[in-house]
């Protein structure tokens, strides 16, 4: 059976000049993965693959791959600037880390609580409307809502 939540070592780019990381033979990262007959069967290689081509990044002085390019600018048209976005969330955020009882709380609740700030940033700085923000907003809450109620049981 296969860990498919494997974590891969990094990847030394610069022994790959002027290639996208999905050029990259899958047989150089063998090295720094293991024997293969350990690793598992074409599934894994498949899915490496696919995740190195996804990527499309290039090293050196070429492009960063331009599907990052266009998700960036996807998401300033939903979200508005970054720079406005940041600017409108580190306000948001700054009351909260000066707040008496901030250290009290547990990982998850100061998580839940910036997360909540960052999406209320997207809605101040980009589209109101688009109701992913608002479900997520819930999400977050409700996520400390579940472990309190499950400490409460036990």
């Amino acid at each position: 059976m296969l860990d498919w939540d494997i974590k891969f070592p990094p990847l030394n780019l610069f022994n790959y000049p002027n290639k996208m990381i999905s050029e990259i033979d899958i047989r150089d990262m063998w090295p720094m993965m293991g024997n293969p007959q350990d690793i598992g069967n074409m599934r894994y290689q498949e899915q490496i693959n696919n995740s190195l081509a996804a990527a499309q990044i290039r090293t050196g002085t070429k492009q960063v791959g331009t599907n990052i390019t266009g998700m960036l600018d996807e998401r300033e048209t939903r979200y508005g600037s970054f720079d406005n976005h940041a600017d409108i969330a580190q306000k948001l955020k700054s009351p909260m880390f000066d707040a008496a009882k901030w250290n009290y709380l547990a990982p998850d609740q100061k998580e839940a609580l910036e997360m909540i700030q960052h999406k209320i940033a997207r809605i101040l700085n980009g589209d109101p409307n688009y109701l992913d923000n608002w479900v997520d907003l819930a999400g977050y809450a409700t996520l400390v809502i579940k472990r309190l109620e499950s400490n409460n049981a036990a």
